[in-house]
């Protein structure tokens, strides 16, 4: 292939080309010096050229391929930056943060997600081996929580900035708005304040009387609504100028001290909880083989009142390197099945790290034959081009959980009576279960008919063993850690392999379009100039028909001026 030697940096360059690929100088400045036709274009490349050099960059320690990739990206970020390259590029730009940030703090996050009170905490504090995540009755996880492995226990809380917490008072106004707005046939002027500062009485009394009914029914419409209910019952409103836009807090204490401390920042009784954004937690009693790098993530609901904390969800399906998403076991419909959709519609090119943990696995009435009906729906469900690929690989990605009981069992000794009275009510319904199998000739697993014969009330540390066997959950965090967690090295390089190649994508679609609109911009421009030079030439044939019309009218006009003398002349003459 032919090249150009650049006189400037003596790099070798496509023929093609008309500026250096290196510094940016203009390679034919021989053919168009004299007209001065390269040289903005030449300074603002060589600007650019220069600025790449000085790119500031961040080493990337833990790996060295990584760290080349991590360059070259920086250099596509700072183009993005300089207005002159023109490109609006938010999608690419979004890539690339996401990118860099797995790259320079290459945590592998497992992000456990599902509608709200799906079980995600519960199943968390199961597999952690402590309640460390809050399983408040109330929609509870509103603060994205992480947890990971540490040599020192910690909570480091990070709180909304006045710009983030503009966007989630934004999202909830809009929901505000959206209910007011349906009451179309009654005037309820600053109705939203009206609630957030008024007892229902007052609230209602604001209003004209023929309309209290509705009034009424607005309140309580608004009311149903969690996060207005709790923001309003905890005065949250005459905190929030105290935490928005705070410094991060981080916090040492002793393990047994983080259950409680982590209420203070996400229990739905602390009005505190409105104004933090994210919360991650250092685990120093998790076994020694679990990765440091490796962190489960407990997200809000996907469906959450306020579309804001729905969307932290939806970002970390976008960004997280495998993902648990829980529905109902009891409930395989409307709602549960939208999240598995909401999941994979957002997971990518990730679905093989996708699992659907059915919680709830202990409230269905007969617990083997039930949830070998719901096992069989989900497999036959989710697979497909929307969702597995195979029906092997939905098989082994589906699984249940009884987290509650799990933890209820592995927690007996300190338990009340009441809770332990809950053990004995799940192991009757497994009896029961076994007996109604038995009469319909349906085989049981061998786990829960060693549960036959166990006896009601205190409960053997076997038996308990043997419930918790049932339960699933050594089965998911065997899942967990032989798919996940055992291969995290190999499936980050993965991912970021992934990202790395999604960007490759969209800069050479961007460029594409780019070079497109620049040929067409030059084929108009040929048009263009094709077109006025044919203007001009009928110009000119116009001007030469006029010229040609012009002396034939000279010539008539002369030819006139001689017939009328001559005639003069004739007609003087008879006259004389």
């Amino acid at each position: 292939m032919k090249t150009i030697t650049c006189e400037t940096c003596g790099s070798q360059n496509v023929s093609k080309k008309y500026f250096c690929s290196k510094c940016g100088r203009f390679l034919l400045a021989g053919d168009f010096v004299a007209a001065g036709v390269s040289s903005e274009a030449e300074l603002k490349l060589t600007r650019i050229a220069e600025n790449l050099k000085e790119n500031p960059h961040t080493d990337i320690l833990w790996n060295d391929t990584i760290d080349a990739y991590t360059r070259k990206v920086e250099r596509i970020q700072s183009l993005l930056r300089i207005k002159d390259v023109g490109i609006d590029a938010s999608d690419l730009s979004e890539k690339i943060n996401q990118f860099l940030n797995m790259c320079r703090k290459p945590d592998f996050e497992i992000a456990f997600v599902g509608a709200v009170k799906a079980g995600k905490s519960t199943l968390i504090n199961a597999l952690l081996g402590r309640n460390y995540a809050s399983t408040d009755p109330n929609p509870e996880t509103a603060v994205l929580t992480k947890f990971r492995s540490s040599e020192q226990d910690y909570i480091k809380v990070k709180f909304y900035s006045v710009k983030e917490w503009d966007e989630l008072w934004k999202s909830v106004t809009r929901e505000v708005n959206r209910i007011i707005s349906s009451y179309k046939k009654i005037n309820v002027p600053n109705a939203f304040e009206n609630y957030l500062n008024l007892p229902v009485e007052s609230f209602i009394s604001k209003y004209r009387k023929e309309d209290r009914m509705k009034i009424e029914e607005l309140y309580m419409e608004l009311d149903s609504n969690k996060f207005l209910q709790l923001y309003k019952e905890l005065d949250a409103k005459s905190h929030m100028k105290e935490w928005i836009g705070k410094d991060d807090l981080h916090k040492q204490m002793q393990n047994s001290e983080i259950e409680e401390e982590l209420k203070v920042w996400s229990s739905s009784h602390s009005n505190v909880h409105f104004f933090v954004k994210e919360i991650e937690v250092g685990i120093s009693s998790l076994s020694k083989d679990f990765p440091k790098q490796v962190v489960f993530v407990d997200t809000p609901g996907l469906f959450d009142p306020v579309a804001f904390r729905s969307q932290i969800s939806i970002d970390y399906i976008h960004s997280a390197n495998a993902v648990l998403v829980c529905v109902k076991a009891e409930d395989l419909h409307g709602e549960e099945v939208k999240t598995v959709e909401s999941v994979f519609s957002f997971s990518g090119h990730k679905r093989n790290k996708v699992f659907v943990i059915a919680t709830n696995w202990d409230k269905l009435n007969n617990v083997v034959i039930d949830w070998d009906k719901r096992y069989n729906y989900m497999i036959n469900s989710f697979t497909g081009k929307a969702f597995f690929p195979t029906r092997a690989m939905a098989q082994s990605n589906i699984l249940y959980a009884a987290s509650y009981h799990y933890n209820l069992c592995r927690d007996y000794n300190s338990l009340r009576s009441a809770k332990k009275n809950e053990i004995n009510i799940l192991l009757m319904k497994i009896q029961t279960a076994i007996e109604d199998c038995q009469d319909r000739n349906v085989p049981v697993p061998e786990s829960m008919k060693a549960l036959t014969d166990a006896q009601l009330g205190a409960l053997s540390p076997s038996d308990l063993k043997r419930i918790m066997e049932i339960t699933n959950i050594q089965v998911v965090n065997n899942v967990i850690v032989t798919e996940l967690v055992n291969q995290y090295a190999e499936l980050l390089y993965s991912d970021i392999k992934n990202l790395y190649r999604d960007i490759q994508h969209m800069v050479g679609r961007i460029v594409g379009e780019r070079k497109k609109t620049v040929n067409d911009r030059i084929t108009i421009s040929h048009s263009d100039m094709k077109e006025i030079e044919k203007k001009v030439e009928e110009t000119k044939q116009n001007r030469d028909e006029i010229q040609k019309v012009q002396k034939q009218l000279t010539a008539a006009l002369a030819s006139l001026n001689r017939s009328t003398q001559q005639r003069l002349e004739t007609i003087i003459s008879k006259l004389g």
